[in-house]
């Protein structure tokens, strides 16, 4: 005789849909990640730092995440060849992958530049040959805030843990999955999925940092098939 309770699904909730209708409680929303006042943020944490980051802003376009900044090479060799103790640097990073709200970022193109800007760049023509600098700022990029960034062993991929913004709520904590990452118009759109009300986050970081919106099925789930 067949035992119900062994099945890995009741078959009378496939007739009575009660399992689909609690899925179906679930919302989807869009947050706006605002990287202006983000970097209002980070501008203050880098001033109070020792490191050798002496800048670092974010901002995006056309699905990319710029980070834009400018590294102090003082003592190293390279310093000494170029005659100079200041880089500038220019990271863009593309989003690959989700995995439970651990966002991959991978590296689309990493430019150095002096930081006085003058004709023929020493310092633009020497990166593209040695990329003896790629690590080295990433390394203190991720070092500045490494409960969020992390370098992964996988080349050229950057983790952002979006969980730990998260953590900080315990109303929410665990019950939010992010769906899709678009870096857009200086901002970063999180397209998550929810069953429970997002008002705590508002309430946690406040409307100058993050704006949320429900996903309306005619132009935001366009939207998010947008980079697929």
């Amino acid at each position: 005789m067949l035992d119900l309770r062994k099945l890995i699904f009741n078959p009378f909730d496939f007739f009575t849909g009660h399992p689909f209708a609690k899925e179906n409680q679930k919302s989807n929303y869009k947050i706006t990640v605002k990287l202006h006042s983000l970097n209002k943020i980070l501008k203050k944490k880098i001033s109070e730092s020792d490191d050798p980051l002496e800048s670092l802003e974010f901002d995006s376009e056309n699905g990319v995440l710029i980070l834009t900044g400018h590294f102090s090479i003082q003592g190293l060799f390279w310093s000494r060849f170029l005659k100079t103790e200041f880089v500038d640097y220019n990271v863009r990073l593309i989003p690959v992958k989700v995995i439970q709200n651990q966002v991959r970022f991978q590296i689309h193109s990493f430019r150095l530049f002096s930081h006085t800007p003058i004709k023929l760049d020493p310092i633009r023509i020497f990166s593209k040959i040695f990329q003896f600098h790629r690590r080295l700022i990433l390394e203190t990029i991720v070092e500045e805030i490494p409960e969020i960034l992390r370098l992964t062993g996988i080349r050229n991929v950057i983790t952002v843990n979006i969980d730990y913004f998260l953590s900080e709520i315990p109303d929410l904590a665990g019950k939010i999955t992010i769906q899709k990452v678009i870096p857009e118009k200086g901002n970063v759109f999180l397209f998550v999925r929810s069953g429970t009300i997002l008002k705590p986050l508002l309430d946690f970081f406040g409307p100058e940092y993050i704006r949320i919106e429900p996903i309306s099925e005619n132009q935001d789930s366009l939207l998010l098939l947008w980079r697929d």
